[in-house]
């Protein structure tokens, strides 16, 4: 008689389910490498412990030639950081290796093996080589079955031996991407689970979320992101010198062309800050310096676009709280003119400051923790918002009420984009700085011009006297640059 086929069985566990288990598992691996831990094995604990107290380790050697010595100083291994600083040394090894032949026992090499895998990359790499050698070449030597049992490490060594090596992390994270799997159910599948918690699981967790960050959708955000914004997480160790934060700011960075998405650029900010701030701040050696110019240089450009719109929203907004007429009616064209340097692509660096009172503006837009970098306004500025303009051929000065509009044809002065000055007055900004740039610049011109009637007039007509042209209509409003076209003409832009 022929038998139907049997149903297909799909069982979805649930997260607090895994996480039971899970907990279950992580006990059970902790009783296992306890067994046998007697009144004898704690005697020689203490002895191992009052070595590390009087500094005097000349009787370890001996300790080290027992089965009882070696299983008691491999747990310490693992339970006393000093110890294990101190003692973890190769050396050890090799004592145990000669005087315990042909292997070391089942429950000093689960000690071994977890001693990998949790502290993994905090050994130290020649210790970590020799321990993986140890570990693999005794595992191996254990007669009896093949079969894992749930709670013995030393079988995973036996089985899949590439999990105690350097690149077991990357070679564990390239399977699972590479086969679809979920990466905590390759850990079960691996038994190594209740193993994880430390620096091995942390590494593998680390890689998966960075090939995530490439695999990215461009401008979406992922669950993984908010895991690699815990400073647990993206200040772990990667590679050298680098931390797990610096890579995953590298993948972001590099993927954005054109405007930034705003997840993305919050993710940059939150993890590293904003780069526009003194070389010597803590933040900055830590993150920037690693990443280098060209992607610091990048990001700037990111928030000079940035730094524009909030000055603008800054300005509006204050006009209508204040009632201020005369502001209000003036900034639909300044707003414009602004907006065009943006549509033109030719904001390269930018500079904000803010009075207090616009500084309360902006806070309110943004909200406390923006992590916007700005100068504060002072000498009776309270109520302005002033931005520097960094458009290659041209540099603006630009701020709202009655400020002029300052237009030069050269950086005109360091001070703007030194971030180690946290303040500006308006001496500064209307005459130490035209004053410097004349002198730098011997007598090259430029121009404050005053935001009453035809104003854009007198900067188009500079510029194009300077050699400078500028497709006037996407800096003018529609009816103003319909009167200006009637009254004036475009300007000659001369040969410079």
């Amino acid at each position: 008689m022929r038998l139907p086929a049997p149903p297909e069985l799909n069982f979805t566990w649930s997260t607090r389910t895994r996480q039971v288990w899970e907990g279950l598992s992580e006990d059970a691996a902790h009783k296992a490498g306890n067994a046998g831990d007697g009144r004898h094995m704690q005697s020689i604990k203490e002895w191992l412990l009052k070595m590390l107290r009087q500094d005097n380790f000349s009787g370890l050697g001996g300790i080290l030639k027992t089965r009882a010595g070696t299983r008691a100083c491999t747990r310490l291994w693992l339970e006393n950081q000093q110890f294990r600083r101190v003692t973890c040394k190769d050396a050890a090894l090799t004592v145990m290796e000669r005087a315990h032949q042909p292997r070391l026992s089942r429950l000093t090499l689960s000690n071994l093996c977890q001693l990998y895998l949790v502290h993994f990359d905090r050994l130290e790499p020649d210790f970590r080589s020799a321990l993986s050698r140890v570990i693999i070449e005794h595992c191996n030597r254990i007669p009896g079955r093949q079969a894992r049992g749930a709670n013995d490490v030393w079988q995973v060594a036996r089985q899949h031996p590439w999990v105690f090596s350097d690149t077991g992390p990357s070679r564990l994270v390239e399977q699972v991407v590479s086969e679809g799997r979920e990466l905590e159910a390759e850990f079960s599948r691996l038994g190594i689970t209740a193993y994880l918690g430390g620096r091995y699981g942390e590494l593998c967790r680390a890689l998966y979320y960075l090939n995530v960050l490439k695999e990215l959708p461009y401008g979406t955000t992922d669950p993984v992101m908010d895991e690699l914004l815990k400073p647990s997480v993206h200040d772990s160790p990667y590679a050298d010198d680098m931390l797990i934060g610096h890579a995953a700011l590298q993948i972001i960075i590099d993927r954005v062309t054109g405007d930034v998405p705003e997840p993305w650029r919050s993710f940059v900010l939150n993890i590293a800050g904003d780069p526009r701030v003194a070389s010597a701040s803590a933040r900055y050696r830590k993150w920037w310096q690693a990443l280098g110019i060209v992607r610091i240089e990048k990001v700037r450009g990111w928030l000079s676009k940035l730094d524009l719109r909030l000055f603008l929203d800054a300005v509006e907004e204050y006009g209508v709280q204040a009632g201020d007429d005369a502001l209000q009616r003036m900034f639909p064209a300044r707003k414009r003119f602004l907006e065009g340097l943006l549509k033109e692509g030719m904001v390269a660096d930018t500079r904000l400051m803010l009075g207090w009172h616009a500084e309360r503006i902006v806070t309110r837009i943004l909200g406390e923790n923006s992590g916007l970098s700005y100068v504060r306004l002072a000498g009776g500025m309270s109520d302005k918002a002033i931005i520097y303009i960094d458009c290659g051929k041209i540099h603006l000065v630009e701020g709202s009420h009655n400020f002029k509009l300052w237009v030069y044809l050269a950086k005109p002065d360091e001070m703007l984009t030194n971030y180690n000055k946290t303040g500006f007055s308006h001496s500064d900004l209307t005459t130490l700085i035209p004053s410097r740039y004349v002198e730098k610049f011997n007598g090259l011109p430029y121009v404050g011009v005053p935001h009453n009637g035809m104003w854009h007039r007198r900067v188009f007509e500079f510029l194009a006297e300077n050699g400078i042209g500028l497709d006037i209509e996407k800096f003018m409003l529609p009816h103003d640059y319909r009167e200006y076209l009637s009254r004036f003409g475009l300007p000659y832009v001369a040969q410079k």
